[in-house]
């Protein structure tokens, strides 16, 4: 069940909607709420679910008489913790964090123990969460009810599309491009830093796709741990490959036509059993066919 709070505080169960759908962005944990009530909500006001809060941003009256809501995650205290400069230098993911939702009433749980600098200015306690997220390649997940973030390793990888000409499938195009394929990089930190310490060449390699010498020269003065460099131009060198690019499909356009849900006349038996020339049970009897 859902439930709803308005702008005093007062919680009510929410009960006269429909068309419940929450969508879940996978990089950030963000989430969106959208459903369709007669009752009257108001802006700015929360939709609670078992698991998530969310502020309703959109109320548009539809044609039905209705209200088809649009709600998103609440992380109201971490967009407004205003941060003219943040800087945290080889440090913790937590760290970082714990930094960043210094006040907001926000607590983080991580165990990832790599260390990296995020350097920002004039932002936010949840574009530093991003910014976490980018910079230590994390995943993240949002408690908004009881207002935590856990940040971990990224799980799994991506297994590729999988379609079925069965419904509406037209036509799937196999994409090619390698304009940011690279076989090669040369990362650079703060000062000069080379990776050459702790991998023995400045350079790390690549040929699984191509046996072509095509070189990157990505430069990051936020580095300043040669294994800390050398760690992310791995994980660097591995998005400049054209391996795993999706194809594009084309489907043609299939709608489910329903009809309103309003009271009929009902199916006019009681007309057609009228003319029957026997009855019984609200049912044609008919003479028995086998003996």
């Amino acid at each position: 069940m859902l439930r709803y709070r308005n702008s005093k505080g007062t919680v009510s169960p929410l009960v006269k909607y429909k068309d419940l759908c929450i969508e879940e962005t996978l990089e950030y944990g963000d989430k969106s709420l959208n459903l369709t009530t007669f009752e009257e909500l108001d802006l700015e006001s929360y939709i609670i679910t078992k698991k998530d809060e969310f502020v309703i941003k959109q109320k548009n009256l539809n044609s039905n008489g209705g209200y088809d809501i649009t709600a998103s995650l609440n992380i109201e205290e971490l967009e407004g913790k205003a941060i003219t400069k943040f800087e945290t230098v080889e440090q913790t993911a937590l760290s970082t964090a714990d930094l960043a939702l210094a006040g907001t009433g926000w607590v983080c749980e991580c165990t990832v123990q790599k260390k990296r600098t995020i350097r920002l200015t004039n932002t936010s306690a949840w574009l530093v969460l991003k910014k976490i997220v980018d910079t230590f390649r994390l995943e993240m997940g949002i408690d908004s009810l009881n207002k935590k973030i856990i940040l971990q390793d990224k799980v799994g990888g991506d297994k590729g599309s999988y379609y079925t000409d069965e419904l509406n499938l037209k036509s799937i195009d196999i994409q090619s491009n390698s304009t940011d394929f690279y076989t090669r990089i040369l990362p650079l930190g703060k000062d000069g830093l080379t990776i050459e310490s702790v991998a023995g060449s400045k350079i790390i390699e690549n040929y699984t796709y191509s046996n072509k010498k095509k070189t990157y020269i990505w430069k990051d003065e936020r580095y300043t741990n040669a294994q800390s460099l050398y760690d992310d131009a791995v994980e660097k060198l591995n998005e400049l490959d054209t391996d795993g690019i999706e194809p594009m499909s084309h489907v043609f356009p299939v709608k489910n036509v329903f009809r309103e849900d309003v009271v009929t006349n009902g199916d006019g038996s009681a007309e057609t059993l009228a003319n029957a020339p026997l009855e019984k049970d609200q049912s044609f009897k008919v003479p028995k066919t086998i003996g």
